[in-house]
């Protein structure tokens, strides 16, 4: 299992002040080679607008 980076809350807030910032990041550590769709191997993909939005 990875070992989280240990940075202090304040550091967090700067690193990821944005919502597409923060976004970003988890999509950089879920997919770190780049993205693959586990069911069909294609590199390929877009952003399903209208998801995590506040109605």
């Amino acid at each position: 299992m990875a070992h989280a980076e240990k940075i202090t809350f304040q550091e967090f807030r700067t690193r990821f002040s944005t919502e597409d910032a923060r976004r970003t990041e988890l999509f950089r550590l879920r997919f770190p080679n780049g993205f693959v769709c586990p069911r069909c191997g294609c590199t390929e993909y877009y952003p399903v607008r209208g998801r995590n939005s506040i109605v």
